[in-house]
């Protein structure tokens, strides 16, 4: 028995596989899929960023430096305000 595996879209911007209905863009001819009308926003603004694949580490990587850009891990020490 031979099953033909079904396409399921991943989302450029955060890597989740991508299922029912949700947001899409068309870039350079090509559809891309979103889970979350947050991240098709993320591709909307840089689109090029999100065009060259990025594994799963280093998007998770990009996420952290984002968000500790936003909120600094503080030690407790005198330097860190």
């Amino acid at each position: 028995m031979n099953a033909k595996k079904l396409y399921t879209p991943r989302d450029p911007v955060c890597g989740r596989d991508v299922f029912g209905v949700y947001p899409t863009a068309i870039y350079e001819g090509k559809m891309y899929f979103f889970c979350s009308e947050a991240c098709e926003k993320r591709f909307s603004t840089d689109p090029e960023s999100f065009v060259r694949r990025k594994g799963v580490f280093r998007r998770f990587m990009d996420r952290l430096a984002e968000k500790n850009a936003e909120n600094p891990p503080k030690c407790g020490c005198d330097c860190c305000h």
